[in-house]
């Protein structure tokens, strides 16, 4: 049996990684995500923990007060708690890789 790499966004394509993920067992998935809603209960519906080869996370700034100027609703200090499961999944092995995408603007530069 072949394992495929689906890259996705998660947001988006909730119901199809959800039915893929039981269409083929050994499928392996790259997410890619803001980091906004991607937590553990988030991974548990979807039920593909032990599925995800890599994480993908577009940041869009390193500050709080700048990052919450430019994603206009999202709350910084959320991501970062996401963030930090994110990287707990990398360091216990349970994900093989973790990649931060940084999205520069004129007002973060």
């Amino acid at each position: 049996m072949y394992s495929y790499l689906a890259k996705v966004n998660i947001i988006y394509s909730q119901k199809i990684i959800k039915k893929a993920a039981q269409m083929y067992p050994n499928l392996k998935f790259e997410l890619l995500t803001n980091g906004l809603l991607f937590n553990e209960k988030f991974v548990d519906e979807l039920g593909i923990v032990n599925k995800i080869e890599r994480i993908v996370v577009s940041l869009h700034a390193a500050r709080k007060t700048t990052y919450e100027t430019i994603m206009r609703g999202s709350k910084y200090d959320l991501v970062h708690k996401n963030l930090e499961w994110i990287f707990s999944l990398k360091k216990s092995g349970k994900i093989k890789d973790v990649c931060l995408i940084f999205v520069f603007f004129q007002c973060t530069v």
